[in-house]
């Protein structure tokens, strides 16, 4: 189909039927700046006077896209082709105009004249409008000053028309018509949020009252104009919260009395809740304060809450993502909005105002309010397991009392309820209400409700997950492993009988999380599942974005699977074996495409087995390794394109790969979609992933795949598309250069290869004042540092401006610690304000704690440049003992980074510092009630005695002999909890007694005390460098240990213990390779 012009084209794409018509018509209008550049102008501006005011508003909109929002087509536009657009676009704004094309046209003249300053001509233009009187035009002069203050005016610009501005909201907030009022509104917040400097803002605190008033006119008469106002008024409390504190409590109560009133609409309700959420964000301290949240907010919410019975049942079994449910019903809304609201204002603050609306909700006897009650226990636990842990019981006798109520969604909050008890309170619940919780969760994996089945299974992930993260928790689970997996096994079955792919998909991540949790227990339930999960990826089909993500999840349970059972070293190696060959069958089959989902999951058991299998994963690198550079390398098809409202979205693509988002870009560009091969995303961000995991399992096996991998790695590590990727490009270093073991010369050249870099991007972070790049470079330079034999071959003079650059992004630390201190200095200072206070404050020191490595293997490798980090790094540290005021955090990383640098500075540094540190690790060692500062004092003690001479050491004997006699046999640093600072005490007492200790009897005492507390197993890194010692003193026959006969026989029971906890668990690190080879293992 062809065009004769752009009248045509145009009205082909507004009115057609035909979608191939539509469609020809589309790329017509796209083509045209190219084969018609200054003609098209022309055509467009002609179509400004169209009859159909939907041709009009289109060749508006198309004439700022082709030509005004993209530079490269504006720059060609002569300056009096420029004059003759505005001209026309001006003269054709008039009465007779729909709102949305005058809005069209304004965007047009705010971009000609922002981009030739022509701010003058702008409020020439707001003036000339001002004496509007249609509503279309009031409304187009608001929206016209509102982008003007948006996108062209400064802040000097805003003060300096403000009057101006002022009157003409004065003027307008009165108009008859509601709409004309919210659009004023809008456009007032819009110039108030456009102002930056919150010091200027003073001077519109008048407009307090007015922004109150109105907004409530505005809903009570209008639900769009409501709506409108509501979005306005939000927006200035999320851009300028300190302008609107002095009204928090009237905003409060507004947006209180919005969602308290059912004659509204559910969307003004629901963005009353979103009020309600800002002003809990920005005045969190303000709002505890007062009193209209404990007896207002509070109960409005839990009111709405309960709205629940305005949902059908059959609508909220089918919606299994409860999100979802949240963006229409006030009820789903409302449980959303408290639990952030929990977040914000903190739970510990919110559960005992909850408490007594909950046991009224629960007395009520109504399923809808007792659903609210068990909601509001769920949402408002976490955070308050210090707090409420005595607790416990009560609230879990509340959640027990409506077992037995029959409503599904009772049932359902009874289960939500308990899983979120079970998040925040583990160990103590599921030691403690374990059966009750668990036999519940099993009634209802039988139930015939969909929802209440697949929330049970969701339940039991979240009865196990927070288990794992300590050994000893996760015995817990043993006791209801047999009752669980049955559970579990049964419902994998009915799933597989009864095609429910949605619960399937779940009970795959939860026979995952089980697994995990019970790691060798889970060998004796292993072939109940493998058999099936090998059964389920041969027969499921791979044809919609179900079955491949239930194929998927398959493939990730089956590595968990068999990575829990990796201590049975028979049975890991023959699977592991016929796994592995599976997947890597399924990736070479010649069907399968590059960027087919299959392959992430795919490459995440390989990291698995990798993982578990260490150098032994060595035999399958030839085979794999093509696949992971493969899927590092491949393209994500990221396409941003125009959209010209109206057009038809294209559907023509693999939604199992593919992803569309539409984004608006406003004045600045307008719509856009962005499209996008999620699959071969996550593929890409899986294979380094892998390829780190692999390299790091393999150690110097992986030498033949380093220079090809280290071309993809280096390629990527500025890769804008995930970070996640970057950031492992930067860890994988380390590991590209560690495969080359002891061979200095090629650990040199992939240094030296990658240093300016890492050099460039450290610089553009500090540039930048980017905390956590730096953080990010610092750290994982200083671990490419530890691969180093020596400095023979590096590049030293990158090396120094890398530690330049190190030594400026102290001041970012710097700079942030004031930042927060100037944010809190006017807040109301609660004890929850204080306790964010000094999270925020602590984590501003992110760049101190990441200079821990980074300066003692400076030191270590390149001595030429002591002075630098003594001079440039160590003050900024040394601060915290000489402040007024200071974080414990400060204390520990000052404490920490001395006793790092004394184990490599020179004897001079040495001997100027170690007086002055000995006696601070001996006075926080002895009185300091943190166990953080307090290990690492004792540490410090450690490394003091083992770097001194007997001479330089006698003044501190006695006392540290003292202290850490008294502190290892104090019954409070026995407990589990705190055995890495025990596991310092004995270390420090142990160096002692090598390296100080001169008289035989009180040395054969101290290392008799030591020796049978041996191996270390928390603080890995000093249980490396203590077994080390301990074996080489062993090694050298020295009498320290050898010529007492106790002392030789406990070390050498010693030996064999740390044999029999590395044979035991096989990836533990307690020991460095060197020490391996010295105990033969």
């Amino acid at each position: 189909m062809s065009f004769s012009n752009i009248s045509e084209a145009l009205q082909t794409f507004l009115s057609a039927n035909d979608l191939n018509a539509r469609s020809q018509a589309e790329q017509f209008l796209n083509s045209i700046p190219e084969k018609d550049f200054q003609g098209g102008i022309q055509q467009y501006l002609s179509a400004l006077d169209l009859q159909d005011e939907k041709l009009c508003e289109l060749a508006a909109l198309l004439l700022k896209k082709q030509y005004i929002d993209k530079d490269e087509n504006l720059q060609k536009i002569s300056d009096n082709i420029l004059g003759e657009i505005v001209q026309k676009v001006e003269q054709s704004i008039n009465e007779n105009r729909k709102t949305l094309y005058i809005k069209r046209a304004c965007e047009i003249l705010v971009k000609l004249y922002t981009n030739k300053n022509g701010l003058g001509q702008l409020m020439q233009l707001i003036q000339k409008f001002s004496q509007a009187t249609t509503s279309n035009l009031k409304i187009g002069l608001m929206y016209l000053i509102e982008i003007i203050c948006e996108y062209s005016f400064n802040d000097e610009e805003l003060m300096k028309y403000s009057g101006e501005l002022s009157a003409i909201f004065s003027k307008f907030m009165e108009d008859s018509d509601v709409k004309v009022r919210a659009e004023t509104f809008k456009s007032l917040t819009g110039f108030l949020c456009s102002i930056e400097e919150e010091g200027l803002l003073k001077n519109f605190e008048g407009v307090f009252p007015t922004l109150i008033s109105k907004c409530v006119e505005c809903i009570q008469a209008d639900e769009e104009a409501g709506s409108t106002s509501l979005n306005s008024l939000v927006d200035l409390i999320d851009i300028h919260p300190k302008f609107v504190k002095p009204i928090t409590y009237e905003l409060l109560n507004l947006f209180t009395e919005i969602i308290s009133t059912k004659q509204l609409s559910d969307s003004l309700r629901i963005k009353g809740l979103s009020g309600i959420l800002s002003i809990c964000s920005s005045q969190s301290a303000q709002v505890r304060k007062g009193d209209i949240f404990k007896t207002k907010t509070a109960p409005a919410l839990i009111k709405m809450m309960a709205e629940v019975d305005s949902l059908s049942l059959e609508e909220w079994t089918e919606e299994l993502d409860d999100e979802a449910l949240s963006k229409n019903d006030p009820a789903s809304a409302a449980e959303e909005t408290l639990a952030k609201i929990g977040y914000e204002l903190t739970n510990k603050y919110m559960l005992p105002i909850f408490i007594p609306l909950i046991k009224e909700c629960i007395a009520a006897g109504s399923w809808n309010t007792i659903h609210a009650g068990l909601v509001a226990i769920a949402n408002l636990t976490e955070g308050t397991a210090e707090n409420f842990k005595n607790d416990l019981p009560q609230i879990v006798a509340m959640v027990q009392s409506q077992e037995s109520n029959p409503h599904p969604r009772v049932q359902y909050s009874v289960l939500t309820a308990y899983s979120l008890l079970c998040t925040e309170f583990t160990p103590d619940i599921q030691q403690n209400h374990g059966d009750l919780i668990l036999n519940f969760i099993l009634k209802n994996l039988e139930s015939t409700n969909s929802k209440l089945k697949h929330r049970s299974i969701s339940s039991i992930i979240n009865f196990c997950k927070e288990l794992i993260e300590q050994d000893e928790d996760c015995e817990i689970i043993k006791t209801y492993a047999d009752k669980l997996l049955q559970g579990v096994s049964q419902t994998f079955e009915k799933c597989l009988s009864e095609n429910n792919q949605r619960t399937l998909e779940e009970t795959l991540i939860c026979l995952s999380t089980v697994a995990v949790t019970l790691e060798t227990e889970f060998v004796k339930y292993y072939n109940n599942f493998m058999p099936g999960l090998q059964t389920l990826i041969q027969t499921l089909p791979a044809t919609n974005a179900q079955q491949i993500s239930i194929r998927t999840h398959t493939i990730e349970c089956m590595g968990y699977l068999l990575t829990a059972v990796r201590k049975n070293k028979e049975l890991f190696l023959r699977d592991s074996e016929i796994i592995m060959n599976a997947l890597l069958s399924m990736q070479n089959d010649a069907k399968m495409e590059k960027d087919d989902p299959h392959h992430s999951p795919i490459l995440v058991v390989y990291a698995q087995i990798a993982d578990a299998m260490k150098e032994g994963f060595s035999k399958f690198l030839p085979a794999i390794i093509q696949k992971i550079l493969q899927g590092a390398s491949i393209s994500i098809d990221l396409v941003a394109e125009d959209v010209i409202d109206g057009a038809t979205q294209k559907e023509d693509y693999d939604k199992s790969k593919f992803v569309k988002y539409n984004f608006d870009l406003g004045l600045l560009g307008g719509m856009k979609t962005l499209q996008l091969n999620m699959a071969a995303l996550e593929q890409k961000i899986e294979a380094f992933h892998t390829l780190y995991a692999v390299a790091d399992a393999t150690k110097t096996a992986f030498l033949p795949y380093v220079e090809q991998s280290l071309e993809i790695v280096t390629k990527h590590i500025s890769f804008k598309h995930s970070r996640d990727i970057s950031e492992t490009c930067i860890k994988t270093f380390k590991c590209l250069m560690a495969a080359c073991g002891n061979d200095q010369a090629k650990i040199s050249a992939i240094f030296n290869n990658i240093a300016p870099t890492l050099l460039q991007l450290l610089t553009n972070s500090v540039s930048q004042s980017n905390a956590d790049d730096v953080y990010i470079l610092i750290v994982n330079i200083a671990e490419c540092y530890k691969t180093f034999v020596n400095n023979s071959g590096i590049n030293l003079e990158v090396v120094e401006k890398i530690t330049q650059q190190a030594a400026q992004s102290l001041k970012i630390a710097a700079d942030l610690k004031k930042q927060v201190i100037k944010q809190f200095a006017n807040e109301d200072m609660d004890d929850d304000a204080q306790a964010l206070f000094e999270e925020q404050y602590d984590e501003a020191n992110s760049i101190l704690n990441g200079m821990l490595d980074f300066i003692p293997q400076t030191v270590k490798l390149f001595p030429t440049l002591e002075a630098v980090i003594v001079n440039n790094f160590l003050p900024d540290y040394y601060a915290a003992f000489t402040k007024e005021t200071c974080s414990d955090n400060e204390i520990n990383l000052a404490l920490c980074v001395f006793s790092e640098l004394f184990q490599y500075c020179s004897e001079p540094i040495f001997q100027r510092a170690y007086v002055d540190m000995a006696k601070k690790y001996l006075d926080y060692a002895k009185d300091y009630e943190n166990n953080d500062i307090k290990q690492t004092a004792v540490f410090g003690l450690g490394v003091v005695a083992k770097r001194s001479t007997h001479a330089q050491f006698q003044q501190f004997y006695q006392d540290s002999l003292t202290i850490l006699s008294g502190l290892f046999t104090n019954p409070a640093f026995q407990q589990p909890e705190v055995a890495c600072v025990f596991e310092n005490i004995l270390a420090s007492l142990f160096k002692i007694a090598v390296f100080q200790i001169q008289d035989e009897a009180t040395r054969s005492e101290v290392l008799s005390k030591c020796l049978p507390r041996l191996p270390l197993k928390e603080d890995v890194v000093e249980a490396q460098n203590l077994h080390e010692l301990l074996l080489k003193l062993l090694q050298e026959n020295n009498p320290i240990i050898c010529s007492n006969a106790n002392v030789n026989s406990l070390a050498l029971e010693a030996v064999n213990r740390i044999k029999t906890h590395i044979s035991q668990n096989p990836e533990s690190e307690i020991l460095k390779q060197a020490s391996k080879a010295l105990i033969q293992l």
